[in-house]
């Protein structure tokens, strides 16, 4: 839409699960295209994960604390999906 900027995407931060992460997702396009008349896209989801918290308290990276995992999966999801952006 006009105004709107290419590099506006939505990252679904602290969700229990995929499917939970599509219904938030899918609230916010709605309330977007209501009111703003743009939908911006998905560019991922991130799991919540007690380690994050941990890593944090410790002053220590999340993923080099804990490489492996769902929620570790989701950020490097992100990340590529990101990096691809920035690239094309």
């Amino acid at each position: 839409a006009a105004g709107h900027g290419d590099n506006l995407h939505v990252v679904v931060n602290m969700t229990g699960s995929e499917k939970e992460a599509d219904a938030t997702y899918n609230t916010l396009a709605k309330a977007c295209n209501t009111f703003l008349k743009f939908t911006p896209p998905r560019l991922g989801f991130v799991r919540q994960d007690k380690k994050v918290r941990d890593a944090i308290r410790a002053q220590g990276l999340y993923l080099t604390r804990n490489p492996v995992g769902e929620t570790a999966q989701d950020v490097e999801n992100v990340a590529a999906r990101l990096a691809a952006l920035i690239t094309a």
